[in-house]
């Protein structure tokens, strides 16, 4: 029998696919928060995690209801089509119509970041750049889906002819920043306050990565403040609502932050916020209603903190050798196998390294891809 919602609870979850931590399942479990299921990824992650689900009639009356309405948390792409039908007429639903479509949202904002060009495409029937390069990438979704840097014509109709044949029918291409990007778990509280609970440095590419990144308290710290101060002016200027949220920056040629997109409720979604507590010392997912210093143990010169998501293999695989994953170079937190195919990575990698020299090796070695015996126990070809 599903539970019914737990009155004024500060928080609710959305769960299905793709992924649900442990971390973020547990605080949901020990809170007695609100969830339900969008699909059956959603009911499978409850069944697992030992979750109670509520019915979408009650979570809606439970939302609709309060005088403040519980901070929303949802792992699935499929949440803002889900809050746009069920929370229709919510201050929520209406940001994250603009937040959820890229170019929206870059209309929406240009006032504040005019020299940040960025042209509205029709996969369908492109017309041509305005400009090169560019980045493309769909008006809707995350994980990284569809992103192309794009530096010639041929390679611009190229991409958006598969775009197009995948389903898409709006995106973005954007003015390509060069500078560092960052993206930041954030909580816009009932108060108007901002906490910004991790920062990610996203580094450069890596074979059989989905993506890698890296931080420490002191970068938190120092792009934190900068990340904060955009990210109100960006909530000011839309009139944005209670939320919480993973907001990406990336630094211009005149060194300043813009951003490149804030993802609605998305807190925590891939696991990245559970970073935190080896980096900072703290619960993430405590921050969502609480103010948390954090331990200044881990404020360790030299030390830096890694989180790396692996591909899964496109060949089948009997089984897999966690441990060789990670760098020996590296110092291991954790590493977390993934299971189910819809999960988009195969496992999360969170290391450390308290040397440059150590940090610089780490990378390196991630970069080249994961070893092939870690996957299919030998090298591929070598024989028996």
């Amino acid at each position: 029998m599903p539970a019914a919602p737990r009155a004024d609870h500060p928080t609710a979850f959305l769960l299905g696919e793709p992924y649900l931590s442990e971390p973020l399942a547990r605080h949901i479990r020990n809170r007695g928060a609100p969830a339900i299921a969008l699909d059956g990824a959603g009911r499978l992650q409850a069944a697992t995690h030992h979750l109670p689900l509520t019915t979408a009639e009650d979570f809606v009356e439970d939302y609709r209801s309060r005088r403040h309405a519980p901070l929303l948390l949802a792992v699935s792409p499929r949440a803002p089509a889900w809050i746009a039908e069920h929370l229709a007429g919510s201050a929520l639903a209406e940001q994250v119509a603009v937040l959820d479509d890229k170019v929206a949202f870059r209309r929406r904002t240009a006032e504040l970041y005019p020299d940040f060009r960025f042209q509205p495409v029709d996969p369908r029937h492109p017309a041509p750049p305005t400009e090169l390069p560019v980045l493309v990438k769909p008006a809707h979704g995350s994980g990284g889906v569809g992103v192309r840097n794009i530096e010639g014509e041929g390679q611009w109709h190229r991409h958006l002819h598969t775009l197009a044949e995948d389903g898409c029918q709006a995106a973005i291409a954007e003015q390509v920043l060069e500078g560092p990007e960052y993206a930041a778990d954030f909580v816009l509280g009932v108060d108007g306050r901002l906490r910004i609970v991790t920062v990610l440095e996203r580094l450069a590419p890596a074979e059989s990565l989905t993506f890698l990144y890296r931080t420490d308290p002191e970068l938190r710290d120092r792009m934190g403040e900068f990340i904060a101060t955009e990210l109100l002016r960006v909530a000011d200027h839309l009139h944005l609502a209670p939320m919480t949220g993973v907001a990406e920056f990336r630094t211009g040629h005149d060194g300043r932050l813009a951003p490149v997109e804030i993802n609605p409720c998305r807190f925590g979604a891939w696991g990245t916020a559970d970073i935190a507590p080896y980096a900072y010392g703290t619960d993430p997912y405590q921050q969502l209603t609480e103010d948390v210093i954090g331990n200044v143990a881990h404020r360790r010169d030299g030390t830096r903190h890694l989180v790396g998501f692996v591909d899964r293999p496109r060949k089948p695989t009997a089984g897999v050798d966690y441990e060789l994953l990670a760098p020996g170079t590296a110092e291991v937190e954790e590493i977390r196998p993934v299971s189910g195919e819809s999960a988009p990575f195969l496992a999360a990698l969170f290391l450390r390294t308290t040397t440059p020299d150590a940090f610089d090796r780490t990378v390196e070695t991630l970069r080249r891809g994961v070893p092939e015996e870690a996957l299919y126990g030998q090298r591929q070809g070598s024989g028996s």
